[in-house]
Parts: C-alpha cells; sequence; structure tokens
C-alpha cells in the first residue's frame, strides 16, 4: 500500500475477523477523509496523507507504555 493510499487493503481486526478491502471515503463520510490510515489491524480513512503505520495497534500502545513508565 502507497503512503497516501486512497485504497485500505483487506486486513484482520483486533479481535481477529476480516475487514474486507474498502476505499476512501466510505459512503456517508466526509469528503476529506480520502486516505487510507491507522494500523495494520485497524484502518480507517482519515484526511492526513501518511498516516498508516504498518504495525499493529497493539504493538504502538505497548510503545507508548513503555514510554510514559520511564
Amino acid at each position: 500500500m502507497s503512503e497516501a493510499s486512497r485504497l485500505c487493503s483487506g486486513y484482520y481486526s483486533l479481535n481477529q475477523s476480516f475487514v474486507e478491502p474498502f476505499q476512501c471515503p466510505r459512503r456517508g463520510e466526509g469528503a476529506a477523509l480520502q486516505y487510507c490510515c491507522g494500523f495494520a489491524d485497524l484502518k480507517y480513512c482519515c484526511s492526513e496523507p501518511g498516516s498508516y503505520f504498518p504495525y499493529k495497534h497493539s504493538y504502538m500502545w505497548s510503545l507508548r507504555s513503555n514510554l510514559s513508565v520511564s
């Protein structure tokens, strides 16, 4: 997936269910939400290109938790 892609590829969510690929913006969302954003296991449409991270959401939270403990 390119950094500023309009297509969110299919993925397995946090609860291990498969989410079908979708195009941004989704039906009912604002036209500004044109980029696929989020994480490998939690994708959504947003207005900021480059806001997709190829890591799992839980991994990113573990990094945040480790930083707040330090």
